[in-house]
């Protein structure tokens, strides 16, 4: 079964020939498969509220509450901070490095800040370098947000500022499983 397939099953269940999903599957409500140029196909969610409407019993209310109380505590935490820019800053400095191990990057968080301190980790200088460009291009991108609306041009853009600098892969890396060109 090819990925494209087994993607399709588990996010969107069965699909008919004409791309709409199976309606004996309890998945039909949550929306399409259409077509796209090139042979794609997007997922289109159905329109809410959902038919049926859900049900907020059982597992679901209870990991609701669990959640909502995660969310309380962390408003409680933020109040507690004399500067709550900074675990945005920490948070977006996290998501970088998670994100470029999707690449292939071998980068920890503590590279990544002792480099953002002018101390790059051993053997680890090239990854550091590059987690720093996801770091770069994400605060480029909120800022571009604030003026533009999100389009092909600033996601272009923040792409440029993402990959300058980036080494090659054929040159560098054997875990990634794509081009990052």
């Amino acid at each position: 079964m090819s990925s494209e397939i087994t993607w399709r099953m588990a996010v969107a269940g069965p699909a008919a020939p004409d791309g709409e999903i199976d309606t004996h599957d309890d998945r039909a409500s949550r929306g399409r498969l259409c077509p796209q140029p090139g042979g794609y196909r997007a997922f289109m969610p159905a329109p809410l509220p959902p038919k049926p409407p859900v049900r907020l019993d059982g597992l679901l209310q209870a990991r609701l509450s669990a959640a909502d109380g995660a969310l309380g505590r962390l408003n409680g935490a933020v109040g507690t901070l004399s500067d709550a820019d900074l675990l945005i800053l920490m948070r977006a400095r996290k998501e970088a490095v998670l994100s470029s191990r999707v690449e292939g990057a071998q980068s920890m968080l503590r590279d990544l800040l002792a480099a953002e301190a002018g101390r790059f980790a051993p053997g680890r200088a090239d990854d550091t370098k590059d987690v720093a460009n996801y770091v770069t291009a994400m605060n480029y991108g909120l800022e571009r947000l604030v003026s533009l609306l999100l389009s092909a041009r600033p996601i272009r853009d923040i792409h440029g500022r993402l990959m300058r600098g980036m080494r090659d892969d054929t040159k560098s890396r054997t875990t990634s499983s794509s081009p990052r060109r």
